[in-house]
């Protein structure tokens, strides 16, 4: 059975892989999170219709305003859950 990351992952993954990378793949994600590419698809579609990304298929992916948000508050709660 593959675990199924959370929404929270995924803007966790791209975050953390935007402060590394100049842009952030797809493939980038799947990698990262150990999950299939069409996985991270759906993700990303559903992250976009909820305005926490900028998503096009073959594109880079990018964090909006909100998401970034989301995301640097699920960076500090793991960092938190892990002092």
């Amino acid at each position: 059975m593959q675990f199924i990351h959370s929404i929270e992952m995924y803007l966790k993954t791209i975050y953390l892989l935007s402060m590394e990378q100049e842009s952030v793949q797809a493939k980038d994600i799947a990698w990262q999170l150990d999950v299939t590419r069409p996985s991270v698809t759906g993700a990303l579609k559903q992250l976009a219709e909820k305005g926490m990304v900028d998503y096009s298929p073959y594109e880079a992916v990018s964090l909006t305003r909100e998401g970034e948000r989301v995301a640097k508050g699920v960076v500090k709660r793991f960092e938190i859950l892990h002092e």
